[in-house]
């Protein structure tokens, strides 16, 4: 099995992490949540994780839409205001990245990919989680149609 730290992940999909904190600025959050990791991969078009949803007939603009306009100018007051180099992730955030390098280590990846974020928001007990499930997207399905797939985006 491969073994990658969060780090590792942090450096080779910067890109995840990157869109996620677009989204939050965007939106005008104080923080990088699940959702905000969700709408980052979103944005990645032709990557597994959107091809994914597609099959399964999610209609990713509404999708999109209905987690924006949960958490537009969503502020934590725990955090105040980010700091210069943009809003922090949450904790629920971090667990979902962890989550992401585990499941490429369970399917033997040595790089995690934006279907494995997908994965782990799926195991996760976030909005975005919820906004998923409304489209009947389950990690079961997920995991699945990912593993018979040759993976592109990577």
């Amino acid at each position: 099995r491969h073994t990658r730290s969060v780090s590792a992940f942090l450096l080779n999909r910067s890109s995840d992490l990157m869109f996620g904190k677009e989204e939050a600025e965007r939106l005008n959050n104080n923080y990088i949540g699940p959702e905000h990791l969700l709408l980052g991969l979103l944005r990645q078009g032709e990557c597994d994780a959107v091809n994914i949803l597609e099959k399964l007939h999610v209609d990713i603009a509404m999708l999109k839409r209905e987690v924006e306009d949960h958490i537009r100018d969503k502020r934590l007051p725990d955090l105040g205001e980010p700091a210069n180099d943009g809003p922090d992730l949450t904790s629920d955030a971090k667990e979902v990245l962890d989550g992401s390098v585990n499941e490429a280590n369970f399917l033997n990846k040595s790089l995690a990919t934006p279907v494995h974020v997908l994965l782990s928001l799926l195991k996760s007990k976030s909005l975005a989680k919820e906004f998923l499930s409304e489209n009947f997207v389950t990690y079961r399905i997920v995991f699945d149609i990912a593993s018979a797939t040759q993976p592109k985006c990577e």
